[in-house]
Order: C-alpha cells, then structure tokens, then sequence
C-alpha cells in the first residue's frame, strides 16, 4: 500500500503513515485512513491517478489549516504576552519537574514545518507560505525572546523576517 502511495504521489516513504502510529505524534503526516475517506471509502483500483492525487492534497492542505488552527493562539499570545509571558501564563500552578521551557515553543514549529513543506511540494505555495510565515515566527520569538508588542519596537512579522529557512 504504501509503495503503491508512494508511486502515485512522488512522496517519500516518510510522509505516510498507517495506523501504527498514533495520530497526535505526527500531525502533518499523510494518512492512508483520511485518504480514504476523503475517496468515500471507495477501492483505490476504482480511483484514477488524478482523483487520488488530489484527495491527497486535499488532506495534507487540511491537516495544515488544522494546524493553523491550533497555533494561532499561541502566535496571538506572544504577540500579546511575549515568550516569557507565555511560558509564566503555561507554568502557573506547575510543579518545578514539569515547567514548560523555550523548547516546547520551538517544538510547536516542527510539525507545522512538516506540513509547510507537504502543502508545497503537493502545489499549494500560498498555504504553504502562510504556515512558514507562523514558523518563522515562533523562531524568532524564541531566537530574540521576544517580549510582546507593548515592549518592543519591532513586530513579530517584521522579526520574523530576518530568519532565514
């Protein structure tokens, strides 16, 4: 199955998952179950080559709007609150062993990363940008530990600018 994706999307082995992963460690990934029901759980010998092509773009761009999704508020509050205002806001009430470090920020950025770059090679340059545009943000944030709006006199976007991927 997955050497049968593999020829008809031009992905490499890496970017398909079955389902002996679990769903939430890799959330850019392609699935070969949101495929199929993207085709209506019709048999892949029913599907042209250009219909499975494009449910598979359809899928990874939905995974990357999700993950969108789910970043923004996180780019919102460091906009708001800066990288150590995040992580005071994250670490109220948390015992010492479990505080949230930079680290955890930058890890938001690595399977939108992942995604970005599966949106752009299945064509879809514009969604692909936007996602690299937030991880662009997160770096910097992090990278020039960032303090929020109020304090700085450079935005997010412009600081994001000057990371180079």
């Amino acid at each position: 199955v997955i050497a049968e994706y593999m020829r008809h999307t031009k992905l490499p082995r890496e970017a398909i998952k079955l389902l002996r992963y679990c769903p939430h460690l890799d959330p850019w990934a392609l699935y070969y179950r949101d495929v199929v029901i993207e085709l209506e759980f019709r048999d892949l010998s029913e599907v042209s080559d250009k219909e499975l092509k494009e449910a598979i773009k359809r899928v990874a761009e939905k995974n990357l709007k999700f993950l969108l999704y789910l970043i923004q508020p996180l780019i919102e509050d460091i906009k708001r609150r800066g990288v150590k205002g995040v992580l005071e806001k994250w670490n109220k009430e948390l015992p010492v062993g479990l505080k949230y470090t930079k680290h955890y920020i930058l890890s938001e950025a690595i399977p939108l990363g992942y995604a970005s770059l599966l949106v752009r090679k299945l064509g879809n340059k514009e969604l692909a940008e936007k996602a690299l545009q937030y991880v662009k943000m997160l770096v910097a944030a992090v990278i020039y530990d960032y303090k929020g709006e109020k304090e700085e006199k450079e935005n997010l976007e412009e600081l994001a600018k000057k990371i180079k991927i």
